[in-house]
């Protein structure tokens, strides 16, 4: 690493772009261009820039379409590669990084679109986006944790990981189930005879919004008796050393073929029968909980 980067740790300054370039090549095919004499194309989009921002500030690239702003925030985030110059992040040159560490400083940074919706995914749902980061740290807990401390730790960071990532559906279940309640007549008659806010929600609101929220936790239940059983079947679950349904069924399964299909049906079949149990409880509970079936 050259001494000027390395005398810069320390100092204010937290990243800097120096005579960063990206040209595009546009031409026409090679042999378009033989034939027709055309000679290559070049697109300067960015050409010999250099700034700096220092830690805690706030800096503004303006200017006017098409004059290379998205380009210098694609080159800082390392989805292009500059044609020339450099960009030091807390006095690192980006192109000294490959592989894990070069993964791990672009994990610090973020880039926000001009066009929100063209950053998602359109077959996913935004619940699945939200959640997808969160899956991950039973993965990253493997990577980062000694293999003594993740054999302790498993369970709960399996827990953590398969119950954070399921957060999304009960805040949109609990919000669009509130704010249809709220705007029903028996809500507005209990605001006008001067019903205090917090009297309206425990007692009007919240027994109409308990049944869809219990309905999503028991599905969410048996969802995540399903995943964590996966995991550990194929182990990136819990630790063989302690109980699951799904290493019993990944044991089971060695033996299938020599006779002992048992090993193997009953811990599928006490999986099945629980996943079930766990969704008829949900629709006994939606049906005593919902108040209007109670008044037929």
């Amino acid at each position: 690493m050259p001494d000027d980067f390395v005398a810069e740790r320390g100092t204010e300054i937290h990243v800097e772009a120096r005579n960063l370039s990206r040209f595009f090549d546009v031409s026409a095919p090679l042999l378009n261009r033989v034939v027709e004499g055309k000679p290559r194309q070049i697109v300067r989009a960015v050409d010999d820039v250099s700034f700096t921002v220092k830690r805690g500030t706030t800096f503004s690239l303006v200017g006017e379409s098409g004059c290379g702003k998205s380009t210098v925030a694609r080159l800082m985030v390392g989805l292009y590669e500059p044609t020339a110059g450099s960009i030091v992040y807390d006095g690192i040159d980006l192109a000294t990084l490959h592989g894990r560490a070069a993964r791990a400083v672009q994990g610090r940074m973020q880039m926000v679109f001009q066009d929100p919706y063209a950053s998602l995914n359109p077959r996913w749902r935004v619940a699945d986006i939200v959640a997808e980061p969160i899956r991950l740290i039973n993965g990253v807990a493997r990577v980062v944790l000694p293999r003594a401390s993740m054999e302790d730790l498993a369970v709960p960071v399996l827990i953590l990981s398969i119950g954070l990532s399921g957060w999304v559906n009960f805040a949109r279940t609990v919000r669009g189930s509130t704010m249809v309640e709220k705007g029903k007549e028996y809500v507005l008659a209990a605001r006008v005879i001067g019903r205090p806010t917090s009297f309206i929600m425990l007692r009007h609101v919240l027994p109409n919004v308990t049944g869809p929220i219990l309905v999503i936790a028991t599905i969410s239940l048996a969802v995540a008796i399903l995943a964590e059983a996966t995991l550990s079947f194929l182990g990136v679950g819990v630790p063989p050393t302690q109980p699951s349904l799904g290493t019993l069924v990944n044991v089971g399964n060695n033996f299938l073929f020599s006779g002992e299909w048992w090993m193997v049906i009953f811990p599928g079949a006490t999986l099945a029968i629980l996943v079930l149990a766990v969704n008829l409880l949900g629709d006994w509970l939606r049906d005593a909980l919902n108040p209007r079936l109670q008044l037929i």
